[in-house]
């Protein structure tokens, strides 16, 4: 009858409550516990989902409604990509550029160079008829064109001097810390044009995991305080082995002693100060600028300052009449080379080192501010002509940020004066500053396979071949050894221990066996 009657029984036994474990009882407290994330997450505001703005750090739209948000969505959309909100905007900043006093002297000095410039080469090809005075006039615009040139590259003739002083103690540490690291069998710094600060004995160690903490996490801490001493030697080291995290050595330090590592960094300050490219370490926006393209635009200011002395002697030391017309036109040219490309390899070091993301969100944020402004306004309008607030306030908004602008504006010709101070690397710093050094990629991808920005691709495969590697052996100095250990090469992931090196006599072997099995 086995089919026919349920031998399962219809009622359940449950344990009396004394009989309850105790461990039970705190599972289901802790199950019917809000936690105190989730509880932060329900009390905290939610942003709303925007796909083309980015809420500028700390701004909320609180009592906006879903028509506003969408609308200040398009507001960022239209700036993002209308050709005429971009063509305004820029003009909008070159108006706010020309009314500062670096501004101003560029856009002047620009125009001057283009005016006389132009007027020099219409007289030359005849475009402009001056008849028996042709050569008088053009001598005078000549000597016109080269002291304006003489501004730039006589004036700064001086602090580029500095400068190239600076940047020789900057290469030679740079090189010094590489061969040292290479000598003492360290490996390839992450970014090697950004040189760590910090020393070896301050770098933290890894996070060590005990047998009561591992208790912990699956009783009260009481409880695992009393249980911890009583688990086999055995069982607590299996534990401690299968929840210890994996950290790879951090080798991001110095090697420099404390002495030549002040220098460095004085004389980074100083460039930095003067050079407002040059970011000796990681910023918010910029990795560090590559070493050889700061030597390379040093050497190439040296060289048009030189050129542009030169210049200047030929022009007003020589006659005229007597002066050949081929010798100003070359060094001319090659002076406006030299400034050129020292221009063009500024802006590839900061394509190259720029953080796009970074920059995209921050403009952005940027957009999105001057939407919600707008928007604020707007709301500010119709409540005035509703008669709900009083139209002095709008008034008042307005002239205090017109204020705060012109403010600004005064405070940058102020600090004219200075202008030489700051060439020599003193006075106020405007940096930008550098990241800490916790918050650097450098940091970071010694525990985690962090993206490395675009370099030499020579540094790029080694930096590859190391990621996702397995911890490096310790590194120890010997005095009575010749030559100091090195690190143990690393296999890649997937791959066993690497094989030995092999001689030329037996690449050449593998290379004939090769060829045999590819003609078979």
């Amino acid at each position: 009858m086995g089919g026919f009657v349920n031998r399962q029984p219809t009622y359940k036994l449950s344990e009396r409550p004394g009989e309850v474990r105790t461990i039970d009882k705190i599972k289901a407290k802790l199950k019917n516990l809000r936690s105190p994330e989730k509880q932060a997450d329900g009390d905290t505001w939610k942003p709303p989902k925007l796909e083309y703005a980015v809420l500028p750090d700390g701004e909320r739209l609180g009592g906006w409604t879903s028509a506003e948000v969408d609308e200040l969505d398009d507001l960022v959309r239209h700036q993002l990509h209308s050709r005429r909100a971009k063509f305004k905007r820029s003009m909008k900043g070159f108006g706010q550029y020309v009314r500062r006093p670096l501004g101003l002297f560029i856009t002047v000095y620009a125009t001057l160079i283009t005016l006389f410039g132009a007027a020099w080469v219409l007289f030359l090809i005849g475009w402009i008829s001056l008849g028996s005075r042709k050569a008088y006039i053009v001598n005078i615009v000549d000597n016109v064109l080269v002291a304006l040139f003489a501004i730039i590259g006589d004036g700064l003739a001086p602090f580029r001097a500095v400068d190239t002083y600076h940047m020789a103690y900057i290469a030679h540490y740079h090189r010094k810390t590489w061969k040292r690291r290479e000598k003492l069998g360290l490996p390839e710094l992450w970014d090697h044009n950004d040189l760590p600060e910090q020393r070896k004995e301050d770098i933290a160690p890894p996070p060590q995991v005990d047998i009561e903490s591992l208790c912990a996490r699956r009783m009260p801490k009481s409880f695992a305080r009393r249980v911890a001493p009583h688990i086999p030697k055995k069982y607590a080291d299996r534990m401690i082995a299968r929840n210890q995290i994996e950290v790879e050595p951090n080798y991001e330090y110095t090697v420099l002693s404390p002495e030549e590592q002040s220098v460095l960094e004085y004389h980074e300050r100083k460039f930095s100060k003067s050079h407002t490219f040059y970011k000796p370490h990681e910023t918010e926006t910029h990795y560090a600028f590559p070493l050889k393209l700061l030597f390379a635009v040093v050497i190439l200011l040296d060289l048009h300052s030189c050129l542009q002395i030169t210049l200047g002697a030929c022009t007003w030391g020589i006659s005229y009449k007597t002066r050949p017309f081929a010798l100003t036109t070359v060094i001319l040219c090659c002076s406006i080379t030299c400034n050129i490309m020292g221009g063009v390899l500024i802006s590839m070091g900061d394509k190259r080192t720029r953080k796009h993301d970074v920059i995209e969100k921050m403009m952005k944020q940027e957009l999105t501010s001057e939407a919600i402004e707008t928007i604020n306004t707007r709301r500010l309008k119709e409540a005035e002509e509703r008669g709900e607030i009083d139209p002095e306030i709008r008034k008042r908004r307005e002239e205090e940020k017109d204020r705060e602008e012109n403010e600004e504006i005064k405070k940058s010709w102020k600090s004219v004066p200075s202008l030489p101070k700051k060439l020599l690397g003193k006075g106020e710093d405007h940096r930008q500053p550098s990241l800490p050094v916790e918050a650097r990629s450098s940091s970071s991808s010694t525990h985690v396979d962090s993206p490395k920005r675009a370099g030499s691709s020579s540094s790029k495969d080694k930096k590859s071949s190391r990621s996702g590697s397995t911890a490096l052996q310790s590194v120890q100095e010997t005095p009575t050894v010749a030559q100091p250990t090195c690190p143990q090469p690393v296999a890649r992931r997937g791959e066993g221990v690497l094989p030995p090196k092999k001689g030329v006599g037996q690449k050449v072997l593998a290379g004939f066996r090769k060829a045999d099995l590819d003609r078979s």
